[in-house]
């Protein structure tokens, strides 16, 4: 690939470009086994420095679509984590239960019906560009939240004992609510580049888990009422005798809540950042009035090295199909 003056002034401004983009924030500094929780005026922000010790906890507020970092320098301990998990769902209300008896010659009134269960938030979205000056181990973590349950149905009121009418049939139970679809996982971009020998190797070190939410489970259907009881009636007749008056039947439970779909896993790339790495060229190596390759000794250097970046870029991508 020949570098020219042309090619090399665009590579350069596009950096610039994407730094412009990004709101300057101070030096981001965990102690060890601390949690820090973000603000969502960081979601696109660049950072001089992180310092970031052992089991260092970043956590991600809800409720921002999607996080855009540059950190210049980072040290980053053992164990570290950023959390983007998606909010878990609400579980639905329960239906409302029909109490006591109904009156006279009447069925149980119908159990109200559970509500569905919310559906969970999707995990964060995030796009990391990194310099690496330490590296322990990081891990990313961007699930999407569960769905709630549904609430059960309520129970369906009892009918009426016999008088001069059958016993009432007991109410139905309340149908149970929809469990709340699982949130979807989140898309998680990590570009990292080394502003010295970081020891580990980043390929390795850094993770992402960005499972899909399961949906909610649904509610239960209602218990149905009992039916009104029967008995025998005093017949208002000049024998006095007496008639048998039928019970009711009891009232049909209420259907069962379908369970939540899942969320959809997401999606993550872990890569070096060849477009930083040939910044840091640029800048070591590139006269200032960008003179073309032939006539720098260091310029000729850098296409070599920028080849066989090329060409490990190749193997790996040949390597994940």
């Amino acid at each position: 690939m020949k570098l020219t003056p042309y090619r090399a002034a665009l590579l350069l401004a596009g950096s610039a470009l994407l730094v412009s983009s990004l709101t300057a924030a101070a030096e981001l500094e965990v102690a060890a086994g601390k949690t820090h929780h973000l603000d969502p005026a960081q979601a696109a922000a660049r950072f001089d420095a992180w310092r970031l010790g052992d089991g260092a906890t970043l956590v991600l507020p809800p409720g921002v679509e999607r996080w855009q970092w540059e950190v210049e320098r980072a040290e980053i301990g053992r164990g570290v984590r950023i959390l983007g998990a998606g909010a878990a769902g609400a579980a639905g209300p329960d239906g409302a239960g029909r109490a006591g008896k109904a009156d006279n010659c009447r069925d149980g009134a119908a159990g109200g019906a559970g509500s569905d269960g919310g559906a969970g938030g999707d995990g964060a979205d995030l796009e990391l560009r990194i310099g690496l000056v330490t590296l322990g181990s990081l891990t990313v973590e961007a699930p999407g939240g569960n769905g709630g349950d549904g609430g059960d149905g309520g129970r369906g009121q009892d009918g009426s004992d016999a008088r001069k009418c059958p016993g009432g049939d007991g109410g139905a139970g309340g149908r149970g609510g929809d469990g709340g679809s699982g949130g979807d996982g989140g898309e998680v971009h990590v570009r990292y580049y080394r502003v010295q020998d970081t020891g580990a190797d980043p390929a390795t070190a850094i993770r992402v888990l960005a499972e899909p939410g399961n949906g909610g489970a649904g509610g239960r259907g209602g218990e149905g009422g009992r039916g009104g009881e029967g008995g025998y009636v005093q017949m208002h007749t000049l024998t006095g005798g007496q008639k048998w008056v039928s019970s009711g039947d009891t009232g049909r439970a209420g259907a069962p809540g379908a369970a939540g779909r899942a969320g959809v896993a997401g999606r993550s790339a872990i890569a070096s950042d060849v477009d930083r790495r040939l910044d840091q060229l640029l800048e070591r190596g590139a006269p200032a009035e960008l003179r073309p390759p032939a006539a720098d000794d260091r310029v000729q250097n850098l296409e070599r090295e920028l080849d066989a970046m090329r060409q490990r870029l190749e193997a790996l991508e040949r390597d994940g199909r």
